[in-house]
């Protein structure tokens, strides 16, 4: 598929194919190596939307596949959380360009004896917004009802965070009740 039919069936704003206009990224703070795959990737995309040269000239000036060229180009393009475009900042080496996303909260079963507990905390808040808001309101003081020091203890806080979790019906055998050291 050529660059013109990739780039309309993606329904991208002609804006945004103006490389001129992509956010930048200051290379002189990426160290050597990470600046090495960096400009190696600009150079692909750069010569990629200027469309002077076919995918396999720019896969042989580069030493990139022309899959990962057109994936590079693509996560450019990719919208950020501020309504634009990640352009360049794309293409610094291992870059995260979403959030994980936890799907459910890990339980514990007789069949896995260690889940996997990464983004559980944040998919618990997301989803007991009451919990957040609790805890917000706890490390802020904004309870004003309640009597206690100006500095609220990590110990207090934490068993503060169990007692919210077995109030909102969060089970034995569920995050957070299921870590070594109760979430």
């Amino acid at each position: 598929m050529t660059k013109q039919r990739w780039i309309e069936n993606e329904n991208i704003d002609p804006i945004y194919l103006d490389i001129a206009t992509w956010p930048i990224v200051h290379e002189d703070k990426l160290n050597s190596k990470d600046k090495e795959v960096y400009l190696t990737r600009k150079k692909a995309v750069v010569l990629y939307m200027k469309n002077n040269q076919s995918i396999d000239t720019i896969s042989e000036v580069t030493g990139l596949d022309r899959n990962v060229i057109r994936k590079l180009v693509k996560r450019c393009l990719s919208s950020d959380n501020q309504g634009g475009i990640w352009g360049f900042r794309a293409l610094i080496p291992r870059k995260r360009l979403k959030a994980y996303d936890r799907k459910s909260l890990p339980e514990l079963s007789q069949h896995d004896d260690s889940p996997s507990f990464v983004g559980s905390f944040s998919f618990l808040l997301k989803n007991y917004p009451s919990i957040q808001e609790a805890i917000d309101n706890i490390f802020l003081g904004r309870n004003k009802k309640e009597v206690r020091s100006p500095i609220i203890k990590v110990k207090e806080l934490h068993k503060k965070f169990l007692e919210l979790c077995t109030a909102e019906g969060i089970k034995p055998h569920q995050y957070p009740f299921i870590t070594d050291d109760l979430g």
